[in-house]
């Protein structure tokens, strides 16, 4: 499950989570939560990078799950990073 942390600590874990995507298309984006349980926070949207890096990193900053996906047309997929 998913654990708030303080904001200051998000907000530098995102930035550091900016820099480890150094090299890749990186569009800044928000996440929600459709059924409105977690609260909106920034992410990123990162172009082509591989599933096995993308998961890594969602380990590393021990993020509950990653949306990937393949192709423009394929819609992503949940990943679970647990």
């Amino acid at each position: 499950m998913s654990e708030l942390v303080p904001e200051e600590q998000n907000l530098a874990q995102h930035a550091m989570l900016e820099k480890d995507l150094d090299g890749y298309a990186v569009y800044s984006c928000v996440t929600l939560d459709p059924l409105g349980e977690w609260m909106d926070e920034p992410g990123f949207l990162v172009l082509g990078i591989p599933f096995e890096t993308a998961h890594a990193l969602g380990s590393k900053y021990r993020q509950l799950a990653i949306l990937f996906g393949d192709s423009p047309n394929s819609g992503g997929e949940l990943h679970r990073c647990d």
